[in-house]
């Protein structure tokens, strides 16, 4: 009889909280993608994400790699719905160490949104990665019947 791998088993040996807490999730994304988040001005940050106010009155994102060179039809967001895939590109882009993020501090809803999103994306990679390990070690995936 082979060993089997089987959601207890994933779940003993993953030990995954499901119902972890804000911060918790936080630190376990940023430090799988190893970025860091801060809404603190650095300058050195490889990417960005702040708000400006135009020369009218309006309030708009700016989502830049590079702070010095702003495309406008790229870089500028007049709704936040839309900073959300931003961050999260740039979250995934191992090239990135630093994120300036207005709002970090402040839970923004699309800044939770991603991070509750990445969280899940980073259980499945962790779970996609032990079932390989016990797989090394001997267990097999039920057959699944016809």
């Amino acid at each position: 009889m082979s060993k089997l791998i089987t959601d207890e088993l994933i779940d003993e040996r993953l030990d995954w909280n499901d119902d972890a807490e804000y911060t918790e999730k936080c630190d376990i994304v940023l430090g799988h993608y190893e970025v860091e988040l801060t809404s603190e001005w650095k300058g050195n940050a490889d990417y960005y994400i702040y708000s400006e106010t135009t020369a009218d009155g309006y309030e708009v994102w700016v989502t830049t790699d590079d702070d010095r060179s702003i495309n406008v039809n790229e870089n500028v967001h007049y709704y936040e719905n839309d900073l959300g895939d931003s961050l999260k590109e740039a979250i995934q882009d191992y090239s990135v160490e630093l994120i300036q993020c207005e709002g970090w501090d402040n839970d923004e809803y699309w800044i939770t949104d991603v991070i509750d999103e990445l969280y899940e994306e980073v259980y499945d990679i962790k779970k996609d990665e032990l079932i390989d390990e016990l797989q090394d070690e001997g267990y097999e995936l039920p057959t699944k019947e016809a």
